[in-house]
């Protein structure tokens, strides 16, 4: 395994990234419930276990 060392500004840029995507998430999920949260999560994860079985399925 390779590890690379980043710079000042990559280090900050990651920082950056980060807050954004934390901020987008926020707003866009702002106005829901834990439950509605919860739900979501659980419909997402029973999509990701089949697009996993095609793929095994189907050799991708």
């Amino acid at each position: 395994m390779k590890y690379i060392k980043l710079t000042e500004l990559g280090k900050q840029f990651n920082i950056e990234s980060k807050q954004v995507i934390s901020d987008i998430v926020g707003n866009l999920s702002s106005d829901l419930s834990d439950e509605q949260i919860e739900q979501a999560r659980y419909v997402l994860e029973i999509i990701d276990h089949r697009i996993k079985q095609v793929n095994i399925e189907n050799n991708f």
